[in-house]
C-alpha cells in the first residue's frame, strides 16, 4: 500500500539522519585525534626548520659522565595539528629534560613554535689522553612520533649559536655544529601500523668540540704527587749506602705519595678499562720505586761484604739507569700525546 504524505515524509527524515550518522563514524574513524596528519605515499615530506640557541653550559663531570645544557629550541613548519614541544625529546639525556616557556604563533611562512629545554646528558668522556685531550659533546634531539617520511628536519645553521656570555674554566669552544638524519631501530615497538621490524625518525645532533685549557698546568696539578714520590726515591741515592734505613723511609715516603697521587686521580676521572696517559705515568712511578729501591739494598749488600766501591759503583749505576728510562719514557708518552691531540680536526 503506498505511503501517506506524512509517512513519507517521516520515512524520509529517517534516511536522512541515518545517512548523517554514518557519514559521522566514518569521519571520526578515519581523523587523527591527536598526532599531525602524516603525509601520503605521493607528497614528500613536510620540512621542518630547526635550530638551537645554547644558553648554559655547566657541571661537565668527567667521574659521573654527564653535563648539563640549556638552550633554546625552534621550529618553523606547515605541518597540521603538530605540536614538536610536545613529541621531540633529548635521547641521550639522562631521565627527562625541564621543558618550560612553550609558545607556538602562526605566521604568514607557518606555524613558529619553540621551547627551551634543560637537561643532564650523558658523555662517555675519553680520557687516553687527559689532559691533552678534546673532547665533543652531542645532544641527541629526535622526534619520536612522527617518521621520516612525514617530516625532515632541516637546520637552522645561521640561527643557531652559543651564547658568547658561557665561560668554562677548564675549556674552551673550539667549534659548534648542527646536522640532521633519520635514526632507525630494529623494531616497531609493536605499532600494528608499521610494516617491516624497524621503525625510525627524524633527529637532530648538536655537536660542541671543547678544548681543555692550559693542559700542561694540568698535568702538574694532576700528577704532583706522582712526581714528588720520584724524587723522594731518587734523592735516597743521595743518602751513602750504610744509611739504608734512612733510604728506605725515603722511598716509603715517595710510595705513599703515588698511592695518595692515585686517590686524588680516581675521584675525579671517570672509570675505563685501558690505561690512559696520567695512569702509565703513575705506572712508571711505581716501577722506578720499585727498582731504585731493590737498587739501593744490593748496593747496602755489597758494602757489607766489603766491597765498598762497588757499592757505589751499583748505586751510581742504577740512578742513572732508573732517572734515564724514566724521563725518556714519559717524554715519549708526552710527545705522543701531544701529536695525536694536535692531529686531532
Amino acid at each position: 500500500m503506498p505511503l501517506s504524505a506524512p509517512g513519507a515524509q517521516i520515512h524520509g527524515h529517517r534516511i536522512i539522519f541515518i545517512a548523517i550518522a554514518l557519514a559521522l563514524i566514518a569521519v571520526l574513524r578515519t581523523a587523527p585525534a591527536v598526532r599531525a596528519a602524516p603525509a601520503s605515499d605521493s607528497e614528500a615530506p613536510a620540512e621542518v626548520k630547526v635550530g638551537l640557541y645554547i644558553t648554559e653550559l655547566s657541571d661537565l663531570d668527567l667521574r659521573g659522565n654527564k653535563f648539563t645544557i640549556a638552550f633554546w629550541i625552534w621550529w618553523l613548519h606547515n605541518v597540521p595539528d603538530y605540536k614538536p614541544a610536545e613529541t621531540v625529546e633529548i635521547t641521550n639525556a639522562a631521565g627527562s629534560a625541564e621543558i618550560t616557556s612553550v609558545y607556538e604563533y602562526p605566521q604568514a611562512v607557518g606555524v613558529y613554535a619553540g621551547a627551551k629545554y634543560r637537561a643532564t646528558v650523558l658523555k662517555q668522556w675519553n680520557i687516553d689522553n687527559y689532559p691533552f685531550d678534546r673532547q665533543e659533546l652531542f645532544v641527541d634531539i629526535e622526534e619520536n612520533f612522527l617518521s621520516p617520511d612525514d617530516i625532515v628536519f632541516v637546520p637552522d645553521l645561521e640561527g643557531s649559536k652559543i651564547d658568547p656570555r658561557i665561560s668554562l674554566q677548564q675549556w674552551h669552544i673550539s667549534n659548534f655544529q648542527l646536522s640532521a638524519a633519520a635514526v632507525e631501530y630494529p623494531t616497531v615497538y609493536g605499532d600494528p601500523n608499521l610494516a617491516g621490524n624497524t621503525s625510525s625518525y627524524p633527529a637532530l645532533s648538536a655537536t660542541i668540540s671543547l678544548e681543555r685549557n692550559n693542559p700542561w698546568w694540568t698535568l702538574i696539578k694532576s700528577l704532583i704527587g706522582a712526581f714528588t714520590g720520584f724524587l723522594l726515591t731518587m734523592s735516597a741515592f743521595l743518602i751513602r749506602p750504610e744509611q739504608l734505613g734512612d733510604r728506605l723511609f725515603l722511598t716509603t715516603a715517595a710510595i705513599f705519595s703515588v698511592i695518595g697521587n692515585q686517590i686524588v686521580l680516581d675521584t675525579f676521572l671517570p672509570p675505563v678499562a685501558g690505561l690512559p696517559l696520567v695512569y702509565k705515568i703513575q705506572t712508571a712511578t711505581f716501577a722506578a720505586i720499585i727498582a731504585s729501591t731493590l737498587a739501593q739494598v744490593l748496593s747496602s749488600r755489597s758494602l757489607r761484604a766489603s766491597s765498598d766501591q762497588r757499592a757505589t759503583r751499583l748505586d751510581t749505576a742504577a740512578a742513572f739507569l732508573i732517572l734515564t728510562l724514566y724521563l725518556g719514557y714519559i717524554a715519549l708518552l708526552l710527545f705522543t700525546a701531544t701529536m695525536q691531540a694536535a692531529s686531532l680536526p
